[in-house]
């Protein structure tokens, strides 16, 4: 529209009509001046060239009669030669009138008279070329003066012409309707670049008139789909704010592709954008269907907000109840598998539903709703439909603090170990401990990790916390080695932590400020991370075993079980989960499933720690099937370093008595 906006601006510029010709005078007056002078000065340079090349041929006559010493020849030759007087001055002194001259001392030019560099003498003469111009100066300034007005005259007529033509195309540009494609007969200009002008402001504008509509249909429209896009869609809910009331409420609905990003790659890249249309248009398709309708539901507005989220504004409910008419066709259709080509994709589906004006009563507070809702249902139970609570404000208020909290804690390193013994099912002694992260408040209290660890990896904070928990605990384990306590130190390695490329060289660096030797620090990582990454983690913890550090699998037939990865790690401990010690010994299963791992890490030759022992006869069973190490509430509960040193001293007294 700008572009519009400027054409009309100059062509309405017609005033210059009034200011050109005055202009043009003045410039042509000024002109004329220069050209005079100028044409003076030319004619006066050329006289002087004359005249010097005359009196040159005069010189050199005087010169050889001075060198033959003819004064009398010289005073003949130059009577003729110069006719108005010349007087010669001798390199002696002397002055040799040769011709008596009228006008000797009003035009007489003097030249040098020279022989090889020698002084002769020098000659005044008057040029015996008259100066006469080819016309008066005052004649040459009239006339071209009178040229100056004559061409004054011409731009004056061809401006108002210009003038009119301009009019022309203003009022084309004027008249035309932005709106309206009705063309308009081509007024009859004078000159064809007016024309043309012409033509190019028909041309420019009917160009933007598309290009209006265009980006008027792109402001409301997804680029890539073609669907109803965000900006749209606020629109409709604009509308739908301010018509709205707890009598006729409306309702909008978030839809999320929960699978889509995991999805996405299977689908070329216009396979995918097909993909997202098709499944907006099941939206469209089941929120028409006729048990939605038949209850008075009606959808009015959809788009797509989000590169996997979809929303949609409905109108005709009385109350929450009413959309289980509208849930129940979205459960059926929108599970329903889309198929491109090959690729069949089967979408999983979380929506949040909110009511205006309920639950907001603006756009940017329903939009918020929708938001929190949806990301409370995807962390909780991923698909499915929820509605919108004000607790769950107060949830996400609380999530936000923690956030802040929990960044100001790593901080300040308020991270700190507690550790568990791992006792040997045999002798009854200590045979290591295994470091368990706690974040120390500011009150002193210890928080479990269940309140930190999945938000610090959301935060991308585990591996500080990982890094403090290890140097803490290394110093500590140092500690116990140096007190003569022949005692291990395992710590767990989250999964994230392997995307740090400098893990191996954080935990070395560990082990050396720390003192603790390398074969008392193990490691512990889960069987997923060896399955999803063992590049990674093969060429992390190559420096490490290289030096001693021992390696064992966690939570083992928890996910993948994969076999293979025992053997390629080269595992030195096998920890049994918690969840398979439960069970023992009276569950058959469970009792089944702990003699298939034991066996199996017994042929391996790796050290097996039975995680989760509460009871003596759990104890007892894994002992008796060969297990060496155990862990859990039975012998003791997570204590400090100063209680794991305590617990150190007393079994060094027991063996000393």
């Amino acid at each position: 529209m700008s572009r519009f906006a400027t054409l009309k601006r100059r062509f309405s510029r017609a005033s210059f009509v009034d200011v050109l010709p005055i202009s043009a005078f003045i410039l042509a007056s000024f002109l004329a001046i220069v050209f005079t002078v100028f044409y003076q000065l030319r004619w006066a340079n050329e006289y002087n060239r004359q005249v010097d090349s005359y009196a040159q041929s005069t010189v050199e006559l005087t010169r050889q009669s001075l060198l033959n010493d003819d004064i009398e020849g010289l005073r003949s030759n130059l009577g003729t030669i110069v006719p108005d007087g010349a007087i010669l001055t001798t390199a002696d002194g002397r002055i040799i009138t040769l011709v008596e001259g009228r006008r000797m001392l009003d035009y007489s030019r003097s030249y040098k008279i020279t022989d090889d560099g020698k002084h002769l003498g020098e000659l005044a003469l008057v040029p015996p070329l008259p100066y006469r111009p080819p016309m008066p100066h005052l004649l040459t300034f009239l006339l071209i003066a009178l040229c100056a007005v004559l061409a004054t005259w011409m731009i004056r007529l061809l401006s108002k012409m210009a003038a009119r033509n301009l009019n022309y195309v203003k009022s084309y540009v004027d008249n035309y309707d932005i709106g309206d494609l009705n063309e308009l007969e081509l007024p009859n200009v004078s000159f064809k670049e007016f024309r043309g002008l012409n033509a190019v402001a028909l041309q420019t504008t009917r160009r933007l008139n598309r290009e209006i509509k265009r980006y008027r249909n792109l402001a409301r429209r997804d680029e890539r789909t073609g669907l109803p896009n965000r900006y749209d869609f606020e629109q409709h809910l604009q509308d739908a704010v301010d018509k709205a009331s707890m009598e006729t409420p409306y309702a909008v609905l978030m839809i999320k592709l929960q699978n889509w990003s995991s999805q996405r790659n299977r689908f070329s890249h216009g396979d995918a954008e097909m993909a997202l249309k098709l499944f907006g248009n099941k939206i469209v398709e089941a929120s028409n269907q006729p048990d939605v309708t038949e209850h008075g539901l009606h959808l009015e507005a959809f788009a797509r907000v989000g590169e996997q989220t979809f929303t949609i504004l409905m109108s005709g409910m009385r109350n929450r109840d009413d959309l289980s008419s509208l849930v129940r066709p979205f459960r059926r259709e929108l599970s329903k598998a889309i198929e491109i080509g090959n690729v069949s994709f089967e979408p999983e589906i979380a929506a949040s539903i909110v009511m205006v004006p309920q639950d907001g009563e603006t756009v940017q507070r329903v939009f918020h709703a929708l938001h929190i809702t949806l990301q409370n249902l995807s962390e909780t139970s991923r698909i499915g439909y929820k509605f919108y609570s004000p607790k769950l404000d107060r949830q996400n208020d609380a999530r936000r603090k923690l956030e802040h909290e929990l960044r100001e804690a790593v901080a300040n390193d308020a991270f700190v170990p507690i550790f568990q013994p791992k006792v040997d099912l045999k002798t009854g002694r200590i045979y290591g401990v295994e470091a368990l992260a706690r974040w120390q408040t500011e009150s002193g209290r210890l928080a479990s990790p269940y309140v930190f660890i999945d938000l610090a990896e959301e935060l991308g904070l585990i591996d500080s916390i990982g890094e403090q928990i290890l140097k803490k605990s290394t110093k500590a384990a140092a500690v116990w080695v140096k007190s003569g306590h022949d005692i291990n130190l395992a710590v767990n390695v989250s999964p994230i932590q392997f995307n740090d490329p400098y893990l191996s060289q954080k935990i070395l660096k560990s082990i050396a400020e720390s003192g603790l030797p390398p074969r008392h620090l193990e490691l512990e990582i889960t069987e997923s991370v060896a399955v999803q990454k063992p590049e990674a983690v093969r060429a992390i913890l190559a420096p490490l075993r290289r030096l001693g550090v021992r390696l064992a699998v966690d939570d083992f037939g928890t996910g993948h079980s994969n076999l293979a990865i025992l053997t390629q790690f080269k595992f030195d401990t096998f920890k049994i989960d918690r969840s398979f010690i439960d069970g023992t010994p009276h569950d058959a299963q469970a009792t089944a499933i702990v003699d298939m791992m034991l066996g199996m890490a017994r042929s391996l030759e790796m050290d097996i720690v039975g995680e989760g022992i509460e009871t003596l006869q759990q104890g007892q069973y894994l002992a008796q099937r060969g297990c060496h190490i155990g862990q859990g509430y039975f012998f003791s509960k997570p204590v400090s370093a100063d209680d794991i040193g305590t617990l150190l001293a007393q079994e060094t007294q027991r063996k000393a008595s």
